[in-house]
């Protein structure tokens, strides 16, 4: 079965989203109505080019796409064929990969609607494709629900740690007046270098993951094979690279006992008793701070873009005694946990959603020769 032979192009035409506008009685223009097949038009990325969605709900009179996006509407011979299924069938993994490869351009990708309407398929019978969209939106269900929870479940940890950080709540037992230190006082530079260049565990710093694996994160080597110059950084250190602060690349190492990192971090340790390091590090990680790290670098005489220990030694912190800073590194490590556990949740729903897509959609998919 082709494309061709289902559809009856409804050309969708430069319209501007949900604004009103004004189209004549003699423009040629076709409305969208239920039952309606949507594709973008143009994307950043091959791989999100033309991805379908079908309207399911009876529209308002006299409504329009812009000229982002294009639609097709089945023809009345297709009356066995069900849109949503199609539109399922294109947003499936063998629908994402031919549009893929029918994708052109290099900045922004766009698809040929000519090239769309030759591809060719299988498709079940209709109670079987009815069965099939029932059992994908059950899943998109389930990935929706799993998502709201982690995106709800980030942003009651990002409140808490925000909130008990900078004091605005205090956690009960706790009232003494919290001091303004400088780091300097509560960190000293970790300038221990891996002499005998011994294998060890070379690790990088990530906005987003902190310490990570090298060899892991980056799957091949970035490092220098000769580790004699790199500095250790020993568990429950905190450190960073000196050109990339600003942008929030600074980690707490908790992943081994002792691993080493680029001669460009600057590595500190805490000086015994004046500091939880979990708890500093999730102050520096806020955006007040990041925010800070880059008024030094910019202010740095001779900063070539980076952000030394000297400089970095003197900014200040507002903490509260160091039992209230392991207090609050409890509270804000459990939740934490608990948004690893949505994360993890959400995505084991996404990868089900892709299993199903690739078990119930068809498998034979082609542009005709």
């Amino acid at each position: 079965m082709t494309f061709t032979g289902l559809m009856a192009a409804a050309r969708i035409r430069d319209h501007s989203g949900l604004a009103p506008v004004d189209v004549r009685a003699n423009e040629s223009q076709n409305g969208v109505r239920r039952g309606d097949i949507l594709f973008n038009g143009t994307s950043e990325t091959a791989e999100d080019v033309a991805l379908a969605a079908v309207v399911e709900v009876d529209m308002p009179q006299r409504t329009f796409l812009n000229s982002f996006c294009f639609g097709y509407r089945l023809a009345p011979s297709a009356a066995e064929v069900s849109p949503t299924f199609l539109a399922y069938m294109f947003r499936g993994p063998q629908g994402r990969a031919l549009v893929a490869q029918l994708a052109q351009g290099f900045t922004r990708y766009n698809i040929s609607k000519t090239k769309l309407m030759e591809l060719e398929f299988e498709v079940p019978g209709l109670s079987e494709q009815e069965q099939i969209v029932t059992q994908l939106k059950d899943a998109d269900a389930y990935v929706a629900a799993a998502e709201v929870k982690h995106r709800k479940q980030s942003l009651l940890s990002l409140g808490v740690r925000e909130s008990l950080l900078t004091g605005r709540s205090r956690l009960p037992g706790f009232t003494a007046p919290w001091q303004d230190v400088q780091i300097s006082t509560l960190m000293t530079p970790r300038s221990e270098r891996n002499a005998t260049g011994k294998d060890i565990e070379v690790l990088s710093c990530t906005k987003d993951r902190g310490f990570v694996r090298s060899l892991d994160y980056f799957k091949s080597q970035v490092f220098s094979r000769n580790l004699s110059g790199y500095l250790v950084i020993r568990r429950g250190d905190i450190g960073y690279p000196s050109n990339h602060v600003e942008e929030g690349s600074i980690g707490l190492q908790e992943l081994v006992d002792k691993g080493v990192v680029s001669p460009i971090y600057v590595v500190m340790a805490p000086r015994p008793g004046k500091v939880d390091t979990y708890f500093l590090h999730r102050l520096l990680k806020l955006d007040s701070f990041r925010q800070d790290f880059a008024k030094v670098t910019n202010a740095s005489v001779n900063r070539r873009g980076s952000l030394r220990w000297p400089e970095f030694s003197q900014l200040r912190v507002r903490i509260p005694g160091i039992e209230e800073q392991r207090a609050i590194a409890h509270v804000i490590r459990d939740f934490e946990a608990e948004t690893a556990r949505a994360e993890r949740a959400a995505r084991k729903a996404r990868d089900v959603q892709t299993g199903l897509s690739q078990t119930l959609l068809p498998a034979r998919l082609r542009a005709v020769s």
